[in-house]
């Protein structure tokens, strides 16, 4: 999935660098600048290849949480570094 496809994100990416047409984002998959958040095929660099299944969009809101007040535990799915 190339991000150049998604048009309505393209204002927000041009603060965010492409590492082969996927966005750059933080670990909480975040673009860097940005309050926006973003999951599945434009996650791909930080969820892995999963980021198009259930497991990927569960391994996404694991590391959005803390966006919404709550605190980060223990994932079930750690992410591609093994991290969690």
């Amino acid at each position: 999935m190339d991000v150049a496809e998604a048009g309505f994100l393209t204002p927000v990416l041009r603060r965010a660098g492409r590492g082969r047409g996927l966005a750059t984002l933080g670990h909480d998959l975040r673009i860097p600048g940005t309050r926006v958040h973003v999951s599945g095929g434009l996650a791909g660099l930080q969820i892995g290849p999963t980021c198009r299944t259930l497991i990927g969009a569960r391994m996404a809101a694991e590391r959005m949480l803390p966006m919404f007040g709550e605190p980060m535990r223990a994932c079930q799915y750690p992410g591609p570094t093994g991290g969690g």
